[in-house]
């Protein structure tokens, strides 16, 4: 089956429930398909067959083991479905027309354990080879240095493996300097990992951002993001992708982020500002007050429930396993002070400090079940408790 091919069937097992997904992959993969079928965009093999053919051809694993047990060093990196996927999405759809392609930004929103990190660097360095003629300069962002060195470290591994067969390579890994640049006689690449660092992002210019774990960004990362953006102006095949999972920060520039792109995915937003937009999130489904979803029979069930742990998890049974997840479930459930964790970083869903002593969702539940008006709340009855003091 080929890339495409690959791309079609995920879609439709995903839609027909063959394949265990929650209910934002179905709408992306519903959204794929629609796209397709429309003359709004044309729609070009050649690009997506080179990225994935470069990666399941050039690179390989630095670490890990499957699920065997087996050593997943220096093996290659074969793509999985959902990879093959976000690959055919990215680099198949383009302005009517153009050589531009249609998608500018992207947020891939996975569980941990995933592949992301590799999967993200993968692509930066596929994306990067296309683009080439341009002068590609592409920039990984972490929140920290030690997360950005991961990212680093696997390309350096793989692009030293090139070395010989480029006219000109230089990689610098030092406490100043973390980037690589290959000169391919036809046009150069220069891939840059930085930490999140305000004096760092303010002389940004380069036609792709990876922004890796941006769960941790308050509000005032919108700002951020716009500077990023804004460092992009000089391209046209530019791309802007977040890669996270979700974290504590309930109310934080993520988590907004994800809550608009889900009304994106459900048509409630119908804006052309977010065609250029691809949207792949991986997150167990919750009902109005909070509660855990069963993607199949529409229930609420439990955070070990192996049909919600399976739909939000891509690569299971590659980098890890149903039982390993549902044990993990288990002792959240048994031992509070894990259960957060686990919402966070393997069902993908944020959660609040609060959420110990303050139900915030039971709260905008209940709310909703009223329409009071301003007037009508100064009416009611107000009992004061503490100590009454004279005015």
């Amino acid at each position: 089956m080929d890339n495409f091919e690959t791309a079609v069937q995920w879609s439709k097992d995903i839609i027909s429930g063959n394949t265990l997904a929650n209910i934002e992959q179905k709408q992306a993969a519903q959204r794929f398909l629609d796209d397709l079928e429309s003359d709004k965009w044309d729609f070009k093999h050649h690009q997506f067959d080179f990225v994935i053919g470069l990666i399941e051809g050039t690179i390989v694993h630095v670490q890990g083991e499957n699920k065997e047990g087996k050593s997943f060093k220096d093996t290659p990196m074969y793509l999985q479905p959902w990879q093959k996927f976000v690959c055919v999405n990215l680099f198949g759809f383009f302005e009517k027309g153009t050589n531009i392609r249609r998608f500018n930004e992207a947020l891939i929103f996975l569980p941990r354990k995933q592949g992301k990190t590799a999967f993200a660097a993968s692509l930066t360095w596929a994306k990067n080879i296309v683009d080439r003629a341009s002068g590609s300069k592409t920039y990984i962002v972490a929140n920290s240095l030690k997360q950005t060195q991961e990212s680093f470290g696997f390309l350096t591994y793989n692009v030293e493996k090139i070395r010989n067969d480029v006219k000109k390579m230089r990689i610098r890994d030092n406490n100043q300097e973390h980037s690589v640049h290959v000169d391919f006689g036809d046009g150069y690449c220069d891939i840059f990992a930085i930490a999140n660092q305000d004096d760092k992002l303010d002389s940004l210019n380069g036609n792709a951002l990876i922004l890796d774990e941006i769960h941790s960004w308050k509000k005032a990362g919108a700002k951020k993001y716009i500077l990023m953006k804004n460092s992009q102006k000089a391209y046209r095949n530019k791309l802007l992708m977040g890669i996270s999972t979700a974290g504590d920060i309930a109310n934080g520039f993520l988590a907004q982020r994800v809550t608009t792109l889900k009304k994106v995915l459900s048509g409630t937003i119908k804006d052309k500002a977010y065609d250029s937009y691809f949207i792949f999130l991986c997150t167990a489904e919750q009902d109005e007050k909070g509660n855990i979803i069963n993607p199949v029979t529409r229930e609420i069930t439990t955070i070990d429930d192996p049909e919600v742990l399976a739909s939000v998890t891509p690569s299971l049974d590659v980098t890890v396993t149903l039982d390993d997840l549902i044990t993990e479930a288990r002792q959240a459930l048994l031992e509070p002070q894990l259960k957060a964790e686990f919402l966070n970083k393997s069902l993908n869903i944020f959660t609040n400090s609060m959420d110990a002593y303050f139900d915030i969702d039971e709260f905008r539940f209940s709310n909703k079940q009223h329409s009071w008006t301003m007037e009508e709340l100064s009416k009611l009855p107000i009992t004061w408790y503490g100590v009454s003091r004279a005015i």
